[in-house]
This record gives structure tokens, C-alpha cells and sequence, in this order.
């Protein structure tokens, strides 16, 4: 009995082997682990530019009593009509840096159609013209907030010559510096334009061409919104 046991429990072992072999000429089956890995996603950046525009700088006044005459001069259209023409706009500038600003009343047929002349008015305890009118055929009117540069860029011109200059008040009165020309020289064999500058001040030449860009002062219509918003009339 014991020699039968024996025999039997070789025989297991014999067998064993053969049950985790592989058969003959076959290729062991690869061990594949599997690995479990966190995926990250990205999104990706996106810059979007953006365009930056600088404002524009209004002048800022102390409030006084040269609102209120200003407010009801501009009621009145019949007190500084001239010509058969009415004023359309008017811009407010300091151009005697005392703090209060003048008016510069712009004739014409308004934006569009372009200013004929322009006229100046202060305060002094009353609205007071100032010298005489500013033909602007063909010109344009630019301002600076600078208060070293307080006065009236006048620009323009017709038939190949142009030219601007530089108006400042002084006693009620304007003070009138040419500044440059541009202009056909028709002595040439080949005509052509022609810059020059009039004036020895480089600084106030650089102001007008940058005020000219800028637009510093801003054009109120005269209506009567307008003077309530701007004047408090």
C-alpha cells in the first residue's frame, strides 16, 4: 500500500511541469503590466492684443462768474452775428493763462462745411472782443492745453502755398508769429514745394505739428444743451 502511495505522488510531480510550460516551438506570452498614468491637459494661452488710445486731455477751468456771462452772451445770437453769419461752435481756451478761458466762436456753414472766420471773446467783467476776426478760408484751427504754448494755431492754405502760424493775445489785442511755409517754387526747372521755417522758436514749431495730431480742445456746438452742459447756463 505504502508503494502505491509512492508511485502515485511521483507521478503529480512528474505532471507538474508540463501544466505552466508552454508547447514546444511557441513563444512565451509577454507580461504586461499596466500602468495607470493622470493626463494633464493644457489649454493653451491665447494673447489677445489690444489697442490702446490715449485720451483726450480737456482743459479744466475754475468755475467763476465768466460762466455765467458766457452762458447768456450765447443766448443772444444777435449780439456777435456779423456778416449775415452766426456762429456754429465755439471752443474754450485759456489763451492769456490768467485761469479764465476765452471763447472762440467759429462762423460758417459747421463742420461740414468748413469755417469762414472765427472770433475771439475774454472776460474781464464783462465779454470783450479781441482784435479782429481770424479768416479761416481754406485754414484750420488748432489749440494746445500747454500752458507754455497758450495761443492759436492757424493752418492752412490754398493755390500751392500753405502755411501756419501762431496768435497769442496780449492787451486785448493778438500778437501774430509766422511760423513756417510750404510752398511751390516755380523758379525751379521742375517746380516743387518748398518747406520753411519762419520762426527761430524749434520748440513752439514741434507744439503746432503735435497739436495738430492731438486735438487737444475739444469743438462745442451752441445750442442750448450744450451751454447747460458745458457752462451751467
Amino acid at each position: 500500500m505504502k508503494k502505491l502511495t509512492i508511485t502515485a505522488i511521483c507521478l503529480v510531480l512528474a505532471l507538474l511541469p508540463a501544466c505552466g510550460a508552454n508547447a514546444p516551438g511557441e513563444e512565451p506570452e509577454p507580461t504586461t503590466t499596466a500602468a495607470t498614468t493622470p493626463v494633464t491637459t493644457t489649454e493653451p494661452t491665447t494673447t489677445v492684443p489690444t489697442t490702446t488710445t490715449a485720451p483726450v486731455t480737456q482743459p479744466v477751468f475754475a468755475q467763476g462768474p465768466w460762466q455765467n456771462a458766457y452762458a447768456e452772451f450765447l443766448k443772444k445770437p444777435e449780439k456777435y452775428a456779423e456778416d449775415g453769419h452766426h456762429a456754429f461752435g465755439v471752443y474754450l481756451a485759456d489763451l492769456d493763462n490768467n485761469g479764465v478761458p476765452e471763447m472762440i466762436l467759429c462762423y460758417g456753414n459747421g463742420v461740414e462745411g468748413g469755417t469762414i472766420f472765427a472770433n475771439v471773446y475774454l472776460y474781464d467783467d464783462e465779454v470783450i472782443r479781441i482784435g479782429r476776426r481770424i479768416d479761416m478760408y481754406y485754414s484750420s484751427l488748432y489749440f494746445s492745453i500747454d500752458s507754455k504754448f497758450p495761443g492759436i494755431f492757424v493752418e492752412g492754405g490754398r493755390n500751392s502755398t500753405f502755411s501756419c502760424s501762431y496768435w497769442t493775445v496780449k492787451n486785448y489785442n493778438f500778437v501774430r508769429e509766422p511760423l513756417w511755409t510750404d510752398a511751390v517754387n516755380f523758379d525751379l526747372d521742375y517746380p516743387k514745394m518748398e518747406y520753411k521755417e519762419l520762426s527761430s522758436n524749434k520748440k513752439l514749431i514741434a507744439k503746432a505739428k503735435k497739436t495738430k495730431s492731438q486735438d487737444e480742445v475739444k469743438l462745442y456746438y451752441i445750442n442750448e444743451t450744450e451751454i447747460q452742459r458745458v457752462l451751467g447756463g
